[in-house]
């Protein structure tokens, strides 16, 4: 014994019906193409332009950097040339007075020719 056919069998066999169902898949089909490549085309430019400005932003970061730490660099090289010649003139005074009992002349006065 055959079974009654359904209502949606009997509707998707309605030509209107049919001509119906591909004017919306077709719509459809259509309307998701043009969503989905005007949203290819937004992440590829929001790419674009998000890379570009994080490269800026790190470049900038980058020589902000460098600027601080050259400017930390030659600080502590002032401060260690002038705790070197610090360091050079009291030697130097040290060996004045430890030699203030003897002649203080370099120049060696026998031997000349």
């Amino acid at each position: 014994m055959r079974t009654k056919p359904s209502w949606l069998y009997l509707w998707s066999r309605n030509p209107h019906n049919v001509a119906r169902l591909r004017r919306v898949r077709n719509h459809f089909n259509l309307w998701f193409g043009y969503t989905l490549i005007s949203f290819a085309a937004f992440v590829a430019v929001a790419y674009h332009v998000g890379t570009d400005l994080y490269d800026k932003v790190v470049i900038d970061a980058r020589r902000e950097g460098y600027a601080q730490a050259l400017t930390v660099f030659e600080a502590r090289h002032k401060q260690r040339l002038a705790s070197d010649q610090d360091y050079i003139n009291q030697v130097c005074t040290q060996w004045w007075f430890n030699m203030s009992g003897t002649e203080r002349t370099l120049e060696n006065k026998g031997k000349r020719k």
